[in-house]
This record gives structure tokens, sequence and C-alpha cells, in this order.
């Protein structure tokens, strides 16, 4: 992968947990989890129909990804 640090970065990653799609609650809890064991700044949100988790990234917890 080319880093190209002219074009900036997410600051954040958004993962959108619906009722409708999945066990909402679980998979939201073992993002959570997973985000407290690699020591991840997260937040979580109820959203009315299921959660809305937020990791916020930095130059040494996520990499760049290439889309």
């Amino acid at each position: 992968m080319v880093h190209a640090p002219e074009i900036p970065s997410e600051k954040r990653i958004f993962f959108d947990f619906d009722f409708k799609s999945c066990n909402a609650y679980d998979e939201c809890k073992k993002l959570h989890n997973y985000c407290l064991t690699e020591n991840l700044k997260h937040n979580i949100n109820f959203s009315g129909r299921g959660y809305h988790c937020f990791i916020f990234r930095s130059e040494r917890n996520l990499p760049n990804f290439q889309v």
C-alpha cells in the first residue's frame, strides 16, 4: 500500500448495528469488547433501532485503509 500524506485520512470509523439486520446488542458488544482489548477509543450510542459505534483512529492505532 502506498501512503499519500497529502490526502487526509478519516478520523473515525462508523458502524451501524440495526436490529433488523443482526442481533445488534450482541454484535455491538463484541465490537466494544474488541475496542477495550485493543485500547481503542470509541463511542456507542443507541440509535432508536440499534446502535451506532464510532472508533476514533490515530496514526498509531489503525492503518490507513485503501478503498
